[in-house]
């Protein structure tokens, strides 16, 4: 679904399913404040939304906001269609509410830390610690173990926050809860969310 809206004499174009319309509002007002405070829009002005970054683009209807190629290369080439970054974007506030939290952003080109067999294990645990850079989110995740094992941290491989786009919507879903939290999922799907202080904040 395409919609319009004209901001500083500008005609502005998102898209996206109609379903996620009510974002939609909120992506529009990010622009006009930027253009509000002198920031001129045009072609390659690019604002962080959430987790994600919009890019306006040329449009033969005015100017087009659009979202990083997850598909692809995320890095260099653009989306025409909102919907990913929408998706999980309402995905992440869902999980915040269950468990009463504010929250800590993270950004899709930021680091994960992966156990081996970590995205396809049936059963995984994903732990928040303090961030050692801005390239890090904080986010480590390895498989359940086995009873009497303990989680193997020897062999973790670093991966951008965009490798889970398409496969792991579970995993994206919980990435803006604060540093202490632990979140247990099976088959995708988050089963139970730990606070820091370790008691359960939220279970299936």
């Amino acid at each position: 679904m395409i919609f319009e809206r004209v901001i500083a004499s500008q005609r502005i174009v998102a898209e996206c399913v109609a379903s996620l319309a009510p974002a939609v509002g909120d992506i529009f007002k990010t622009f006009a404040d930027l253009s509000q405070s002198g920031k001129p829009l045009h072609a390659g002005l690019s604002v962080r939304f959430g987790w994600s970054r919009l890019t306006l683009a040329e449009d033969p209807a005015g100017l087009r906001i659009c979202e990083p190629r997850f598909s692809g290369d995320p890095l260099h080439d653009l989306n025409p269609a909102l919907d990913t970054t929408i998706n999980v974007l309402v995905s992440q506030v869902a999980v915040l509410r269950r468990v009463r939290e504010r929250g800590e952003d993270v950004f899709f080109d930021q680091q994960i830390l992966l156990a081996p067999g970590a995205l396809t294990a049936p059963e995984i645990f994903s732990l928040r610690v303090e961030r050692t850079s801005e390239a890090d989110s904080g986010w480590s995740i390895a498989p359940v173990p086995a009873p009497g094992q303990g989680i193997d941290t020897s062999n973790l491989a670093a991966a951008p926050i965009y490798r889970l786009v398409g496969s792991q919507a579970g995993l994206l879903s919980i990435l803006t809860l604060p540093q202490g939290y632990l979140v247990r999922l099976r088959r995708g799907e988050v089963v139970e969310v730990d606070g820091p202080d370790g008691r359960t904040r939220w279970r299936a």
